[in-house]
């Protein structure tokens, strides 16, 4: 049977970033073939970089391109039980030592051709030597590769693969030192065996002796730990690598003593990012290996894939997924690694509460911290810190979702069931209770700093002049947009009406012309209209219970007859274009028009003498408290509600609306100082006992929400 060298190659999968799996291959292959040899020691491997240039000797340096490699080992060479298995694709020789019979293969993905040069002991106890070419341009991809009698007598095998192809090499590492690093973490695991053999990686520049510095670089046992999942068995290998330029921690996904896959342990591990600190205040990186025989029997032909599902994909359950090998495997290195982890995961601990404070709505996750500390990265910033806080909240809610549910269809008719029942229904209520206070805490927050703002915008700005009415506009609705536009917590309608917030549809700074449900060629923009839904629809009514308009005047510039428009005729103006429009239904047929409708006004403005008698000839009437206007018109083609009133009483009565809620706010937080100030003074429950029966306290807090107290309080120990 003939090979198709070609096409074998070609259906070789590697990636640009995979350049360097040649070279791992022919290393592995050269520690395979060391252990090949019988009652011998003191093995050595050589692994010779050549960069661009070095032949001709212009321009090279140790940081040219590598265009070749050569690796050579005194191990048992090409036999002709070797040879036999290098002429058979997919050859089963070596499969008890994970061999595929393909790696080969991948020199020639990588690299134009390989020269394989090997003298070995014959059977007949002669040295021969073999001498031949790996390319596609010869027929079965080999050259002449007969033994001949060799004049040397030492074992000594030398396979350089030549000429790396233009889309592997921009890949290639040039630095000796991480060529080094990257062999080194690839065969890890030989590296930790007693009886490895000297591996030297030069270039003609440096030689470095990696099994030395791999030696010299970790201090102390390796850390060993064994565990199982659903019946298969796992080991670790772990070990502190102190010199190390690299600062990630790595788990290493082994098979057959090779490095298949590689993953940052703190993606598993969030508190393991970064290098950690020994007794003796130096630094390391941990990187560790997980061996099995599941492993070795579950990777891609090119050993460069874990080909086990991230979950389990069986109905019985037996099946063993990698993301419960990664989760037993960050609970084994969290215990190995206890000590070192334990302090990161107490200052990390301090940044979250300490964080959770500054963010009202994610106060309740205090309560939680046990259950998503881990989660989080130990280096995380504020505004990641922010970004977890919002996930685990969301995670929260669902689960509340979730559990609802449960208990709206659990029907617990077992007494003995009921006691559980209970508990469990207690548990949950005590999270909606928390994420209820959450809510809330933002609620108010959010409403504190809409009111602040609008105060702000009130005033005279640092020019010596009033904000423009879009400027307040804005503030209450985004202008130019609709309610289908606008996020529910973008609007801040409760600040003219609580009741405004809740609408059908609302249209902001839109002509006439592109409102919906009218057909009005009107190019007049309303400040706000707002459309209710009625509970019910009658045929021939009209499709919506009521209609708001809004209309602002800009702040501290009284209304003058002379220079503005009357704001109660132009409102007035609105309401009779919007019924002169045609109104059609969700169908498209029309509808009898808006003539039945009533309509809201308001209108917010400063007052001037003018504004008062034109509101007085419109028929309005003073409020009680004086500070605005309001009254009915119920001429047929108007049937309106009109409200005219100041920004200051709009302001005003919103804070007034929203009093109890802010001090509620304010009374926690002095609440929340009084107690830090108690158990700074009195950090242990047995000093509680010093505590005196009358301790004063700042209600700085208290008396800014009008709350009244006497100087000090009583504490009961």
């Amino acid at each position: 049977m003939q090979i198709d060298v070609a096409g074998r190659i070609k259906n070789i999968r590697l990636s640009s970033a995979q350049c360097l799996q040649p070279l791992y291959e022919l290393i592995v292959n050269s520690l395979q073939a060391v252990e090949g040899v019988q009652g011998e020691s003191a093995h050595s491997i050589h692994i010779k970089v050549q960069r661009a240039g070095e032949n001709t000797n212009e321009g090279v340096n140790d940081n040219a391109p590598i265009v070749s490699f050569s690796v050579t080992d005194d191990g048992i060479g090409f036999t002709d039980e070797n040879m036999r298995s290098f002429e058979t694709s997919d050859s089963t020789y070596k499969a008890s030592k994970g061999c595929k019979g393909i790696g080969r293969f991948s020199w020639l993905k990588v690299f134009e051709r390989a020269h394989i040069t090997s003298t070995f002991l014959h059977h007949d106890g002669s040295f021969k030597k073999r001498d031949f070419k790996f390319s596609p341009e010869f027929l079965d991809g080999i050259s002449d590769a007969t033994a001949t009698a060799s004049q040397s007598q030492k074992r000594q095998t030398h396979i350089r693969l030549e000429n790396i192809k233009k889309s592997f090499s921009k890949s290639c590492p040039r630095k000796l030192a991480a060529l080094g690093y990257r062999i080194t973490d690839h065969c890890l695991q030989y590296f930790l065996l007693p009886n490895c053999p000297s591996i030297h990686l030069s270039d003609g520049f440096s030689d470095i002796n990696l099994l030395a510095e791999f030696r010299q670089n970790v201090t102390g046992t390796a850390l060993t730990s064994s565990f199982e999942v659903k019946g298969k068995s796992f080991d670790i290998v772990g070990i502190k690598l102190f010199s190390s330029d690299q600062s990630t921690n790595e788990m290493h996904y082994c098979a057959n003593y090779r490095s298949v896959e590689v993953q940052k342990m703190s993606s598993i591990i969030p508190n393991l990012k970064g290098k950690l600190t020994d007794a003796d205040g130096r630094t390391f990186r941990f990187v560790a290996c997980v061996s099995s025989e599941y492993l070795d029997t579950n990777i891609n032909s090119e050993r460069t894939q874990v080909e086990i599902p991230e979950m389990p994909d069986d109905e019985d359950g037996t099946f063993v997924s990698m993301g419960e090998i990664r989760n037993a495997v960050a609970r084994e290195v969290t215990t190995m690694l206890g000590n070192y982890l334990e302090p990161i995961k107490q200052q990390k601990r301090e940044r979250i509460e300490k964080a959770l404070t500054l963010y009202p709505r994610y106060r309740p996750l205090k309560s939680y911290i046990d259950g998503f500390e881990d989660q989080i990265p130990a280096d995380a910033s504020e505004d990641k810190l922010e970004a977890e806080f919002h996930k685990v909240y969301h995670n929260l809610e669902v689960q509340v979702m979730d559990r609802a549910k449960h208990f709206l269809s659990e029907n617990v008719t077992n007494e003995s069931e009921i006691d559980e029942y209970e508990k469990k229904f207690e548990e949950f209520y005590s999270i909606v209770s928390d994420l209820g206070r959450s809510d809330l805490a933002q609620h108010i927050t959010h409403r504190k700093l809409i009111l602040d703002l609008l105060e702000k915008k009130l005033s005279l700005n640092d020019s010596g002049s009033y904000e423009k009415e879009r400027a307040i506009h804005k503030l209450i609705f985004p202008m130019g947009k609709t309610s289908e536009e606008v996020k529910h917590e973008q609007q801040n309608l409760w600040l003219l009406d609580e009741k405004l917030t809740y609408h059908d549809y609302l249209a902001s700074d839109k002509k006439m012309a592109d409102l919906e449900d009218i057909d009005s060629p009107s190019a007049d923009r309303p400040d706000i209209v707002i459309y209710n839904t009625p509970f019910a629809l009658a045929e021939g009514e009209s499709p919506h219970s009521s209609i708001t308009i809004v209309e602002f005047k800009r702040p501290g510039r009284p209304y003058l007859r002379e220079k503005t428009k009357n704001p109660i005729t132009q409102t007035f103006d609105y309401i009779r274009q919007i019924r002169a429009g045609k109104t059609k239904d969700y169908r498209g047929r029309q509808l009898i028009g808006h003539q039945n409708t009533p309509f809201y006004i308001y209108i917010v403005c400063d007052f001037s003498e003018d504004l008062i008698l034109d509101a007085q000839n419109a028929g309005l009437h003073k409020t009680p408290c004086g500070t605005g206007f309001f009254g009915y018109n119920p001429i047929p083609d108007l049937n309106c509600y009109v409200e005219v009133t100041s920004y200051n009483k709009m302001l005003a009565d919103a804070k007034k609306r929203n009093r109890v809620l802010f001090d509620k706010l304010i009374a926690i937080t002095a609440l929340k100082e009084v107690l830090e100030t108690l158990f700074v003074s009195y950090p242990s429950p047995r000093s509680f006992r010093n505590v005196p029966l009358n301790v004063s306290f700042p209600f700085r807090h208290f008396s800014q929400a009008g709350i009244s107290f006497q100087e000090s309080f009583y504490f009961r120990p």
